[in-house]
């Protein structure tokens, strides 16, 4: 447990709907998702910048997965599944303490 309030959304579509809404610091965005996938997602959030989250997490099935520079730009780190909770929770509290270093 790292004390964190979360939300869960179904699809890409409600993820967008969820970070019109609300400012996340961390968002975990699967690449498989119903109605739009996590790539349609990440090309909206290219787009938003107001709406991107601080640190995004992509979270994948896919092994060897690229990214290209525009994704770069926009994500903090790319996971395969399954993923482990220590290093899932690990990756999240070392970019947002770094995060805060550079307050």
């Amino acid at each position: 447990m790292i004390g964190v309030d979360a939300d869960v959304v179904a699809s890409g579509r409600d993820a967008i709907a969820a970070m019109k809404s609300r400012r996340y610091d961390v968002v975990l965005l699967d690449l498989n998702m119903p109605r739009l996938s996590g790539w349609e997602v990440l090309d909206y959030l290219r787009t938003r910048s107001e709406i991107r989250p601080a640190h995004l997490f992509i979270i994948t099935g896919f092994s060897g997965q690229s990214l290209s520079a525009a994704d770069r730009e926009l994500v903090t780190a790319v996971m395969y599944k399954p993923v482990v909770t220590e290093e899932l929770k690990g990756a999240i509290t070392s970019s947002l303490r770094a995060a805060s270093s550079l307050r």
